[in-house]
């Protein structure tokens, strides 16, 4: 995220960027969708109100939950979003051949910590349904760890989105894109609309 971080500094804005739990230089060794968005909540109590809050991947359901339990901000921009929590475990269960055996233990444990309703609660299309704010949705069209659809999904689930499809930056060359991040900075000065540009 930092060359998005630099273009909003050089922008004129104060910009606010973490290691979620277990992350980088954070401390622990292992984090869950939970503790990710209450840290993004004591990070608002402590800096907030934030004008903007920008995400990608995970990160982008962990802001959802956050706004659910009374994060207020002007804008958002979600950067390759999952649409459901079950399919990140999916995808990492695929990427690691494990067998449909040990992915269904893996689901029971997870429901066995956090509750039966865990997916429903956590899926990030149940959780922007009755969002109003601006949101910008960018995602990638080459994108092999979460499919462009679930972009879509996300997209179609908000009430007050633009969405943006690039191509051939897959789910992480996409934050260095100078094109994403111009879109980025336009969308947190202007709103939506203004010179927003694609590679498509």
């Amino acid at each position: 995220m930092g060359a998005l971080a630099k273009s909003l500094v050089e922008a004129g804005y104060r910009v606010l960027s973490f290691d979620a739990p277990a992350h980088g230089l954070s401390s622990g060794k292992q984090t869950n969708i939970y503790e990710i968005s209450g840290t993004i909540l004591g990070l608002d109590k402590l800096y907030g109100p934030f004008e903007s809050v920008i995400t990608h991947s995970f990160g982008d359901p962990c802001l959802a939950i956050a706004m659910q339990k009374g994060l207020k901000t002007s804008r958002v921009i979600n950067i390759s979003p999952p649409s459901t929590t079950a399919g990140l475990v999916k995808k990492f269960t695929l990427a690691l051949s494990i067998q449909e055996k040990a992915e269904n233990a893996l689901m029971r444990c997870i429901e066995s910590k956090f509750g039966k309703n865990v997916w429903q609660e956590t899926s990030m299309e149940n959780n922007v349904r009755n969002l109003v704010l601006p949101a910008l949705v960018i995602h990638d069209a080459d994108d092999s760890d979460v499919a462009i659809h679930e972009g879509e999904i996300i997209t179609k689930a908000w009430n007050n989105v633009s969405f943006i499809k690039t191509r051939k930056l897959g789910h992480r060359r996409i934050l260095r894109d100078p094109d994403t991040i111009q879109n980025a900075v336009n969308f947190i000065k202007y709103g939506h609309n203004k010179n927003i540009n694609c590679n498509a």
